[in-house]
C-alpha cells in the first residue's frame, strides 16, 4: 500500500476487518464509515487513529470525505443477513439486500486501486426476491414459480390443492 493512498473501511463495525487490514498493510484505515453510532464508537475504541464518519452509506460522499486523495484500498463489509445460512429466518429486506451496490457507486466516485467486498459464499448466488405463497390446505410454502399452473389457476405442488395465497413474506427467488 502506497503511503499517499488512503485506506477506507466502509460498514465498519467492531474493527475486526480494520485489524486485519492493519496486520496486512502495517497501517490503520484512514477512514471508517457506518450509520450506527454504537458500532462506530466501538470501532473508534479499537482504532483511535482512524477518522470515523457517522453517515448513511447511501448518502456518504466518498469524493468529499477523501478530499480528492487517491484511495488504495476500499474495504466493504455489507450486511449479509439475507445471504448467510445463519440468517435464522429473518424477513428479507430489499434495503439490506441492496447494500453491496453502494460499492459500485463508490468505485465510480473515488476509483480505488483495490476493492475488497466481504460477504458469505451464498452472496455469489444472490438474485431477486419474490413473494412467498402458502397453501391453506397443507401449509406448503414456496414461490409462484414452484406452484403448478392448471389452466388459469395455480395449484399446490404438494397436495394439488388450489387454495394458494400470497403472503407478506418476501424470499430469495430460487431460480
Amino acid at each position: 500500500m502506497n503511503r499517499d493512498e488512503l485506506i477506507v473501511d466502509s460498514f465498519a463495525g467492531g474493527g475486526g476487518a480494520s485489524l486485519g487490514i492493519t496486520w496486512a498493510t502495517g497501517r490503520c484505515p484512514d477512514i471508517a464509515i457506518n450509520h450506527d453510532r454504537d458500532a462506530l464508537t466501538m470501532h473508534a475504541e479499537n482504532h483511535p487513529r482512524t477518522e470515523h464518519v457517522l453517515e448513511n452509506v447511501w448518502r456518504a460522499d466518498l469524493k468529499a470525505l477523501t478530499k480528492g486523495r487517491p484511495v488504495g484500498l476500499l474495504w466493504a463489509s455489507p450486511d449479509c443477513r439475507h445471504f448467510s445460512r445463519a440468517k435464522g429466518g429473518q424477513p428479507v429486506s430489499k434495503q439490506v439486500r441492496s447494500l453491496a451496490w453502494i460499492v459500485c457507486k463508490w468505485a465510480a466516485q473515488i476509483r480505488p486501486r483495490v476493492i475488497c467486498l466481504e460477504n458469505v459464499r451464498e452472496f455469489a448466488e444472490w438474485g431477486p426476491i419474490v413473494p412467498q405463497w402458502k397453501c391453506r390446505e397443507c401449509d406448503w410454502k414456496g414461490t409462484e414459480g414452484q406452484a403448478t399452473l392448471v389452466r388459469t389457476r395455480i395449484k399446490c405442488p404438494r397436495c394439488d390443492g388450489r387454495k394458494l395465497v400470497i403472503t407478506e413474506q418476501l424470499i430469495p427467488c430460487p431460480q
